[in-house]
């Protein structure tokens, strides 16, 4: 399973990420002689964001899939349109301004689903939202702890882009099968931050210095062999007690 998620991962975070980009690249060269940039496009990415919110709380689910698409169109023409004014990077300012909205944005639309959902008296799909957004904003939390050390790790196959496209399908379908498609959404959210939190461990093991890693393997060797020595007394005294108890 782990290898699977794996594979996945390297397939959307590389070849199907850049075939986009590469496709939307005339787009966003029009888009950038037009006078647009990446930060007027991230808050209009927001403002769709809300404007689905406030369509899926007033239970107008299918109206509210308009500007979620619209706010998908927007980020997957960000990082192009980057590009085509000359930048490979943003600069810090934008890149603060890009952070924020993008969470905003995702937990103002789960937002909105959840007041739609408490309102019609479903409390276990309400949770899932609300585990959903613990879920999406523990893997900001641990790309945003590993680059502030100074250990990139990436992105995972399941981000904000995914759950927002899946969320989508699932406001078209409507109220039947809104409740399991969000349980396939949390469950691929917490497997994404899981394996981001792994890919994190493993990355700050490798960076630290030898002498720290081999201090850290012996505290580690010392806590197997004292959960061993006590598994062989506890095992010796049961055997005591057994055999005392036969005579």
């Amino acid at each position: 399973m782990r290898r699977l998620f794996d594979a996945v991962q390297i397939r959307l975070g590389g070849k199907w990420r850049q075939s986009v980009s590469n496709g939307l690249g005339p787009l966003a060269r029009r888009l950038n002689r037009a006078g647009l940039t990446s930060r007027s496009v991230t808050l209009a990415g927001f403002l769709a964001a809300l404007l689905s919110s406030l369509a899926i709380a007033d239970g107008r689910l299918r109206t509210g899939v308009l500007p979620l698409l619209a706010l998908l169109a927007l980020d997957a023409v960000r990082s192009p349109l980057n590009l085509a004014s000359g930048r490979f990077l943003l600069s810090r300012t934008e890149q603060i301004v890009t952070a924020v909205a993008d969470r905003w944005s995702e937990a103002v639309v789960f937002s909105g689903l959840s007041w739609h959902l408490a309102s019609n008296q479903e409390d276990r799909a309400t949770a899932v939202v609300v585990a959903i957004i613990a879920a999406a904003l523990t893997n900001s939390f641990i790309r945003a702890t590993t680059h502030g050390i100074g250990l990139p790790i990436g992105t995972g196959p399941f981000e904000r882009g995914q759950r927002m496209a899946v969320l989508g399908a699932a406001l078209l379908i409507g109220d039947q099968l809104l409740e399991p498609i969000l349980w396939v959404v949390l469950v691929l959210t917490s497997a994404n931050a899981a394996s981001l939190f792994r890919r994190a461990l493993r990355v700050a093991a490798e960076s630290e210095p030898p002498d720290r890693r081999r201090r850290s393997l012996r505290r580690r060797q010392l806590r197997v062999e004292r959960r061993r020595d006590k598994s062989v007394a506890r095992e010796a005294l049961v055997r005591r007690h057994w055999s005392g108890g036969q005579t």
